[in-house]
């Protein structure tokens, strides 16, 4: 149960930035850009706890594809918005 209860507290405090920071970020960023910067931090977070607290390394197929999404994030941001 403890476990569990740290992921739920990490969700809720993951929650309760995010309204704040979509609002302040939307002056900015368009919607598709925030959604792409929500997605390389989510990408780069999970491999950061796979790699530290569990020791899995990311293969190179998985960093290739991780290498692609950062790309295509290059592009959203590339654009006008």
């Amino acid at each position: 149960m403890g476990d569990d209860a740290g992921l739920l507290g990490i969700a809720l405090l993951e929650c309760c930035l995010a309204v704040p920071a979509n609002r302040i970020g939307a002056q900015t960023y368009s919607l598709a850009q925030l959604k792409t910067l929500q997605e390389v931090f989510s990408l780069a977070g999970f491999g950061l706890v796979a790699w530290v607290p569990f020791g899995q390394k990311l293969s190179l197929a998985q960093l290739a594809g991780f290498a692609l999404i950062v790309a295509g994030a290059a592009l959203v941001f590339r654009g006008n918005g």
